[in-house]
């Protein structure tokens, strides 16, 4: 290691803006001794500000490459030639701009050119992905969830757990809410709100109702989440807004499309044991 002259690192540091880094090197020591024997002298330590303000050119610059500096560089999305703000978007080695990187990775994962999908091609979509669920694709999946130890096979659940999944809405059912529901959905801010059965699951369990009945459009009402885990909690306020009798008559005067009103229909007509049941609240 080389004397240190604190004189001369004080003109390096201070004139010629050197860094501790650099001085260090000069002197073949740590950047820890050079540190130490400058505060020892009173030399003051630029900030890390301080230190980006001063920016060098040329060979000084530690960017410096290859005949240019990489800060100095400018940079143009690759696709539509505009000059970038910044090199962050960057796909396979390339620079692209926000827009252009996005239509890139839609093309590289898609493979199409589309990235904003129109109204018409989001319900191509939706439809070819709903006529994948079969029943037979369903059947399928869960025993290989089963299989695989990640669902527990049904054979093995409970029977109002079953009973609880058969009853669930098939449609998310926003077609078939009432003007003074649809009003309170789309409010600003969104409410947090729940779809709930205003016939219950519990209800149905005990009186034997089929499961098909209680996932019918007349069945559902859309209230808030708090209101719907009060509902759930609380054992002093009933489970049911309506009776079983209000519910199937409602089901009777139904006169929209609904995939499974001639199965209801047909249930209503065969299990007249149905209408014994009195009341909604057990």
């Amino acid at each position: 290691m080389k004397k240190i002259d604190l004189v001369k690192v004080k003109e390096l540091y201070e004139i010629r803006k050197l860094t501790a880094k650099e001085i260090a090197k000069k002197y073949g020591c740590s950047i820890t001794t050079i540190l130490h024997r400058m505060k020892a002298a009173g030399i003051r330590v630029r900030s890390n500000a301080e230190a980006h303000a001063g920016g060098k050119s040329g060979e000084n610059n530690g960017n410096y490459k290859h005949g240019n500096c990489v800060k100095d560089k400018k940079f143009y999305c690759i696709d539509c030639k505009i000059l970038l703000k910044a090199t962050r978007y960057r796909n396979d080695g390339k620079n692209r701009c926000l827009k252009c990187a996005g239509i890139y990775r839609s093309k590289k994962y898609t493979g199409s050119g589309i990235y904003n999908h129109t109204l018409e091609r989001r319900k191509i979509i939706g439809l070819k992905s709903s006529a994948k669920f079969t029943p037979e694709f369903k059947e399928r999946f869960r025993k290989t969830c089963e299989r695989n130890g990640i669902w527990v096979p049904l054979d093995q659940l409970e029977p109002y757990e079953i009973y609880f999944r058969e009853a669930e809405w098939i449609e998310s059912m926003f077609k078939y809410a009432t003007e003074t529901e649809l009003a309170f959905v789309n409010s600003k801010p969104r409410p947090k709100f729940a779809r709930d059965h205003k016939y219950s699951r519990y209800s149905g369990f005990i009186n034997n109702v089929p499961p098909i009945l209680l996932r019918h459009p007349v069945n559902c009402q859309f209230i808030t989440r708090a209101e719907n885990t009060r509902k759930a909690l609380s054992n002093k306020c009933s489970k049911d807004s309506i009776t079983l009798q209000e519910l199937i008559t409602a089901i009777q005067e139904f006169k929209r499309e609904w995939p499974e009103q001639g199965e209801c229909m047909k249930i209503i007509n065969q299990r007249e044991d149905l209408l014994l049941i009195k009341g909604g609240d057990l």
